[in-house]
């Protein structure tokens, strides 16, 4: 009967070692810190300069060289990059501006995701349409942390 009771000790020890072994194996690996903003549409009639806008062109400037960051081959650095996201919910093509300088669009629907030194970051983005309105977001201030993925979402 001893036999018995520790078997059934040791059984009920084996199986509180493998559920507490297996709950910090499957246990949530740390993510980035994130950060969401959010911004609404601003209707506009367009025509004439937008003050929110330094540079409109996507043409590279051979004289200007920027940096790859440190996973595509860039050198390593000793601070992180911090990473924008954003999140078009928008059925338009949105133009994005990064302290007033053209960074891409971004499909309808769609994601893109931007990487930066730590900072303060002025966002700012753009529809434009055939019939010469327009629709702006922005401009949004945020402070891009080290490591941090901060999402910009854009809502019709």
């Amino acid at each position: 009967m001893k036999t018995t009771g520790f078997l059934v000790c040791a059984s009920v020890l084996g199986l509180a070692v493998l559920l507490v072994t297996t709950t910090r194996t499957w246990a949530a690996d740390p993510k980035e810190k994130e950060t969401t903003v959010q911004d609404k549409a601003q209707v506009g009639r367009g025509g004439g300069a937008d003050e929110n806008i330094k540079s409109d062109s996507d043409k590279n400037d051979p004289k200007v060289q920027r940096p790859a960051p440190p996973d595509k081959g860039g050198e390593k650095t000793r601070g992180l990059w911090a990473k924008l996201h954003v999140d078009n919910r928008t059925p338009w093509f949105v133009k994005i501006y990064t302290q007033k300088e053209y960074d891409g669009t971004i499909r309808p629907y769609g994601d893109g995701y931007i990487r930066y030194s730590p900072g303060r970051v002025t966002l700012y983005a753009r529809a434009d349409f055939t019939d010469g309105s327009v629709k702006t977001w922005g401009p949004r201030y945020v402070l891009m942390e080290a490591g941090e993925v901060t999402t910009w979402s854009l809502y019709p």
